[in-house]
């Protein structure tokens, strides 16, 4: 996964225009008051902007990270082999990034490590296995649903974790849902569809992307109305050491 991000990195940002993701700042926003703060995974260190500049971040892409805000802040490692010692962050945060770590039990259990007495962490994530989740992305490009099925945990699953690792609390609620549709032709403005936006279509090779392209056009010719609905429930997962 890597080797996709290094690809797109230069363009990676492109996905936070507009207010696609207010949701996400309102929910990080309480947590400013924090000293030490770390964000894993954090690609292009973009919400380190809400915590005044002062988070330290890590990612497994040197790529993403020449893209950071403040690069003395920032170090290439893995969720799981954070190079800090034990008990060093007042607050640990994981935004649309959980999915991507190869041993999720292991990266939990850094986070543990990591955090002080009291801690807390809040990982962010789409619910992809909800009842509500719909994205039309799947009917065009099935290999991404199956690829989406592996590496993205359900709010039972992470429960199960996080209690598992020995958090004192863990507390999961839906906080937001992206909710849109897009009639047509209109779909082609829907940023997520661009390949460099989402890790789904950037693991693609060019041929499949373009063959997915080509049934959503044959939809549109088919019927000028076609619906392409988004329909993704986002949830947290607050967690106190």
């Amino acid at each position: 996964m890597n080797s996709v991000y290094e690809n797109i990195a230069t363009k990676f940002n492109d996905r936070y225009s507009g207010d696609d993701f207010a949701h996400i700042s309102r929910i990080l926003a309480p947590f400013k008051i924090r000293e030490k703060i770390l964000e894993i995974g954090c690609g292009t260190f973009y919400w380190n902007s809400v915590f005044d500049f002062r988070a330290f971040g890590v990612d497994i892409s040197k790529e993403m990270l020449l893209q950071s805000n403040v690069k003395s802040r920032v170090a290439v490692a893995t969720a799981e082999a954070l190079p800090f010692t034990k008990n060093t962050f007042d607050f640990i945060y994981v935004i649309n990034a959980f999915h991507q770590f190869d041993n999720k039990r292991k990266a939990a259990k850094e986070i543990f490590s990591a955090l002080k007495e009291n801690g807390e962490a809040l990982i962010v994530s789409a619910d992809f296995h909800g009842s509500e989740f719909k994205w039309y992305l799947y009917d065009y490009f099935p290999q991404t649903k199956e690829f989406d099925e592996k590496r993205f945990l359900s709010v039972e699953q992470f429960n199960l974790l996080f209690r598992d690792v020995n958090f004192g609390s863990v507390e999961i609620e839906n906080f937001h849902t992206v909710n849109k549709i897009y009639y047509g032709g209109e779909v082609f403005s829907d940023k997520f569809l661009r390949k460099h936006n989402s890790s789904q279509l950037a693991r693609l090779s060019e041929e499949e992307y373009s063959e997915g392209i080509s049934k959503i056009k044959d939809a549109i010719a088919q019927n000028a109305q076609t619906e392409f609905v988004v329909r993704i429930p986002q949830i947290y997962i607050l967690l106190r050491k």
